[in-house]
């Protein structure tokens, strides 16, 4: 589905979620404000870039098995 790891992809999820979770409160409590909205906005795009990344210890990335380190 995503070309994440399943780390990434579950915070990700979690950041959405939360979000959803905070608006779906705020909209019954009518306690809906300009700072909430924009706090929903982000939470959701950090999710979607979570889910989009992957981890930098996984298949393809930049971590080097080389163990040749220098005193």
């Amino acid at each position: 589905m995503f070309k994440g790891s399943w780390k990434t992809t579950s915070a990700g999820i979690t950041a959405i979620t939360a979000s959803l979770i905070t608006l779906t409160f705020a909209i019954i409590n009518k306690t809906i404000t300009a700072e909430l909205i924009t706090g929903v906005i982000a939470g959701i795009l950090t999710g979607v870039g979570l889910m989009l990344a992957k981890d930098s210890n996984v298949t393809g990335g930049n971590v080097s098995n080389n163990l040749n380190l220098k005193a």
